[in-house]
């Protein structure tokens, strides 16, 4: 026997699934077209021993860089998406929005484990969350945010040797500056 309310709580849940299920299924689509942020060129430069940076400045970014991968970050994201360089750019467009998909799942666990959210409330944030539009866009657009806030929710649960090398890693992205 299910009362009236908790049938309204199980249906809203139903949406909330359907919308984040169609936004995660756009994300995924829109990243494997553009993924346009997405730092392959420069990494993939870094492992072939050419400078990325030095390829902007010397105006043949248009040759080695594509989209609008222009090298703008601190050299360890390059160090750190290495393993990408080993992938072609289809199937480095794929995994990085595979796991950005998984990094915006850890992100709302550690929330709901940080904040000692009940699961049906976690289950909620997680959808509206996967729903919105500033999710999709930066999975679809290949950018590194949800995993810099990825580290940065880490960031406060785990110990201290952990932190520090996560609190590297959200300094990585210069226009997220936590304090």
């Amino acid at each position: 026997h299910i009362y009236p309310l908790r049938l309204v709580q199980l249906l809203a849940i139903l949406m909330l699934a359907i919308f984040a299920a169609t936004s995660v299924v756009q994300g995924i689509a829109n990243a494997l077209q553009y993924s346009r942020d997405f730092q392959w060129s420069p990494v993939v430069l870094l492992w072939q021993r050419i400078n990325p940076y030095a390829e902007v400045l010397s105006g043949n970014f248009s040759v080695h860089l594509i989209l609008d991968q222009s090298p703008g970050y601190l050299h360890a994201m390059y160090v750190y998406l290495g393993p990408f360089a080993l992938l072609d750019w289809a199937s480095a467009k794929i995994v990085w929005a595979v796991l950005n998909v998984f990094a915006a799942l850890g992100v709302c666990y550690h929330l709901s484990f940080r904040y000692g959210l009940s699961r049906v409330a976690g289950i909620v944030m997680t959808l509206i969350f996967l729903s919105g539009t500033p999710f999709r866009n930066s999975l679809g657009n290949g950018q590194v945010s949800i995993f810099i806030l990825l580290c940065f929710t880490a960031l406060y649960l785990s110990k201290t040797r952990p932190r520090s090398l996560l609190a590297g890693l959200v300094y990585i992205k210069y226009s997220f500056a936590p304090t």
